[in-house]
């Protein structure tokens, strides 16, 4: 039997079978970008890399309408994840010599490998102000949020925003207002992981605390993060 040598990439680039017909597009532009794609395209460092990162986000390799790159897509979609439209799905064999990949696509992946990012809502984040003045205009142009922790050294200044208004914790609380109960009791303990975080920047400061906690409790922990350590 006659040997036959193997097909060049582009040769089977060419030969596989194209998208069922709702993805194709133009033969002659198929062939066009076939042949300058395969001119980028060999066996490389990343082929391994971009294929592990394919399989743990579920996508499979294609060729998209809007340029030479290959692409992930899902592979019950029709669409990439860039949002181009699928043109061709490619073979194990294609795959194996892909060591290029459309960076959109990457990110995309490598979100859908790792996971969603925890929400910005769900941080406790610490801000530095220079003045309790400061801290009502933030609040006044929504630049903190309910549950934030604000920090004001210069007025020996800590507390916590409550909606839309800042309130302190410490004995010195500038142009804030103090609670009418105690932080940590106050709307039932909702906001106890904020408290919590502004306890201790205070503590940081050595600023003494307008209601001291009792002597030994640890009955509760903040379980809610915070955005590591105060922001400017």
């Amino acid at each position: 039997m006659r040997d036959h040598p193997a097909l060049s990439f582009p040769q089977s680039l060419l030969a596989s079978p194209p998208c069922p017909p709702s993805f194709s597009s133009a033969g002659s532009q198929l062939t066009q970008a076939a042949r300058a794609f395969a001119a980028l395209t060999d066996p490389g460092d990343r082929n391994a890399e971009i294929l592990q990162l394919g399989q743990q986000a579920g996508l499979v390799l294609t060729h998209g309408a809007d340029d030479l790159d290959p692409h992930f897509a899902n592979p019950e979609g029709s669409t990439t994840q860039c949002g181009q439209e699928v043109t061709r799905w490619l073979s194990d064999e294609l795959a194996a010599r892909v060591s290029i990949l459309c960076t959109a696509c990457e990110h995309a992946a490598t979100a859908l490998r790792d996971g969603p990012a925890e929400a910005p809502q769900d941080l406790i984040r610490v801000h530095h102000f220079d003045s309790t003045a400061a801290v009502r205009e933030a609040a006044n142009r929504d630049e903190i949020a309910d549950e934030d922790v604000i920090v004001v050294p210069s007025e020996d200044v800590v507390g916590f925003v409550v909606v839309a208004y800042a309130v302190a914790i410490t004995k010195s609380s500038g142009s804030l207002p103090h609670l009418p109960r105690p932080a940590r009791d106050y709307a039932g303990g909702s906001y106890l992981d904020s408290v919590l975080i502004a306890e201790r920047e205070a503590r940081a400061l050595g600023l003494p605390l307008r209601d001291v906690p009792p002597a030994a409790d640890h009955t509760h922990l903040a379980t809610r993060p915070y955005a590591g350590p105060a922001t400017a």
